[in-house]
């Protein structure tokens, strides 16, 4: 069920097993059917992937809901070039919805244990691939990409203008990065700093950080306006550590309302959404102008 819920591939295998008849003493009974059937009620219903929160195990069990994740890999989808980056990929939740028939898409993470699990879910998948990238270490960013997805990671990192300038040298002229974040910076509480985040953002400081950066903002918006309102609850005004799991599977059963109204909810919303383009350095366009005007003529 778990497996399931998370859009993993679930291979049945065939095994030879020569169980005992009623003759010999069969144990199986109607009554071990209940049980079985229990069994599989109480794990579709439980939604943990970990005994105990696992570093941004946390992070996934706010923000790991299926419905949820659909809604956000809809919103994502259509600024993906042929050749993606994900940093921060987590269990490639989003990386199973998003990996489509790209040439190819690189699933990024600095964990040990999310790379053994990213690992092994794309074993088989050949446009996948799976790197062990550090944002905070401009030394582990190779390659060249249309799109590089930074989602709930900039929260964390110590210098979140580093790893914007280390994004921008691995992506084309012109390549698209899409960010999420965390905002306000006003909202930021207990919650956030049980997940281990540094901060909340601003739009306008976010955008100003990017366009520092090199690059040009091209939209920006609020995501998951429904979540402010009760995040604020549990974080500012009840100073919780963690949000109550039936309160988060009430919410994923009521995503498909709440995404075709947030647009229209009056105040920010729980997450920022920027798409941002790589423009070229405009500082060395300018270095080469003043050059050809002391050129005597």
């Amino acid at each position: 069920m778990k497996s399931a819920k998370r859009k993993l591939r679930v291979y049945e295998v065939p095994i030879r097993y020569h169980g005992r008849t009623y003759e010999e003493g069969k144990k199986i009974g109607w009554k071990d059917g209940i049980k079985a059937l229990g069994v599989v009620l109480k794990f579709s219903l439980v939604d943990d992937l970990y005994a105990a929160a696992y570093g941004r195990g946390i992070l996934n069990n706010l923000n790991g809901t299926p419905q949820y994740l659909s809604w956000l890999a809809r919103e994502i989808r259509p600024h993906l070039g042929d050749t993606v980056l994900e940093l921060g990929a987590g269990i490639g939740n989003l990386a199973g919805r998003l990996m489509g028939r790209r040439l190819l898409y690189v699933a990024a993470e600095k964990d040990p244990l999310y790379l053994h699990a990213l690992r092994n879910r794309f074993l088989r998948t050949p446009n996948v691939q799976v790197q062990r990238i550090d944002p905070e270490n401009a030394g582990d960013f190779d390659g060249s990409f249309d799109t590089v997805l930074c989602l709930n990671v900039l929260e964390y990192v110590e210098d979140p203008r580093a790893t914007i300038e280390s994004i921008r040298g691995c992506l084309n002229p012109g390549g698209t990065l899409v960010i999420l974040a965390p905002q306000p910076s006003s909202h930021y509480g207990t919650l956030d700093r049980s997940m281990g985040h540094n901060r909340r953002f601003e739009r306008e400081k976010l955008e100003q950080l990017l366009t520092g950066a090199g690059f040009q903002v091209q939209r920006a918006y609020s995501l998951n306006k429904i979540g402010t309102p009760p995040w604020w609850i549990y974080s500012k005004l009840l100073g919780r550590v963690n949000i109550n799991k039936v309160t988060l599977k009430i919410f994923d059963k009521t995503v498909w309302l709440w995404r075709r109204i947030d647009p229209v909810l009056p105040w920010p919303g729980l997450s920022l959404v920027l798409v941002a383009r790589r423009v070229e350095d405009a500082s060395a366009s300018t270095r080469e102008l003043e050059q050809l005007a002391e050129i005597p003529t």
